[in-house]
């Protein structure tokens, strides 16, 4: 029997994964969408600890977005003030005794104060570890982010610190949120839906995209492995055309 931890081939740097498909789940077994959530947060754990294991660099997970905040009031409090918190801290010791690093990408400030310090404590304990990064993605919007990274420029350049010729496609995603991420190789979309949905929008320009049927709260280790098999037969050749000794243009950020 192969190992089943061991993956053969190019692994994508980072992986982000839009976590659909909760409230479906949970529907389709006569259940609250809430009670979708909380397995929703499970088959997260099993991922970021595989993840892990197998040796990729960033995980990057979709877990709530701008356009969420118009959801019912009780599934939101369920998902931002008792589910997040509750799962962050919870895991806070495990992630440093496997050197991960939490990051939270997202308008922070939004989110209740509680939310808020949990996320701060755990950003804080972790912040030295060299392993995955785990990467929330919460309260976000990627038209925002380009937003506020256009801000910033403005200022940069009336402040004097870079010029209009300094600035080019590299320059600007520096002033993303997540600018000092590499760009996603790897795009998973569960659920059964084929879109971004206000997702990275500026670094997912040349992302591989797999999209699955499969609902997150379903989602295992294994359909990782088959996201990944797929993004290893795909050329990534990023407008280029590779020679004979270059089958593969890889992400270098």
């Amino acid at each position: 029997m192969s190992d089943p931890i061991n993956i053969s081939g190019l692994l994508p740097r980072h992986i982000a994964i839009a976590m659909d498909g909760n409230g479906r789940w949970a529907q389709q077994r006569n259940q609250s969408r809430t009670a979708g959530h909380r397995m929703g947060v499970e088959a997260a754990r099993d991922i970021i600890l595989f993840s892990r294991a197998i040796g990729i660099e960033v995980l990057t997970l979709y877990t709530f977005s701008m356009e969420n905040w118009g959801r019912d009031a009780r599934e939101v409090a369920v998902i931002l003030d008792e589910l997040l918190p509750q799962a962050l801290s919870e895991n806070c010791d495990d992630f440093n005794r496997l050197g991960i690093r939490l990051e939270i990408l997202g308008e922070k400030e939004l989110l209740s104060e509680r939310t808020q310090r949990v996320i701060y404590e755990v950003c804080t304990a972790t912040q030295a570890n060299t392993g995955l990064i785990v990467n929330i993605a919460v309260s976000y919007s990627g038209r925002l982010e380009i937003l506020k990274a256009v801000r910033r420029v403005i200022e940069a350049l009336e402040q004097g610190q870079i010029t209009r010729t300094d600035l080019d496609e590299t320059l600007f995603a520096k002033y993303l949120d997540s600018g000092h991420l590499p760009f996603p190789d790897l795009y998973i979309r569960c659920g059964g839906v084929n879109r971004l949905s206000n997702f990275m929008l500026w670094q997912m320009a040349y992302t591989e995209i797999v999209a699955l049927d499969t609902l997150w709260p379903d989602f295992r280790p294994e359909h990782l492995r088959e996201a990944i098999r797929i993004y290893q037969k795909q050329p990534r050749k990023f407008g280029l055309v590779p020679n004979d000794h270059q089958e593969q243009f890889h992400n270098v950020r």
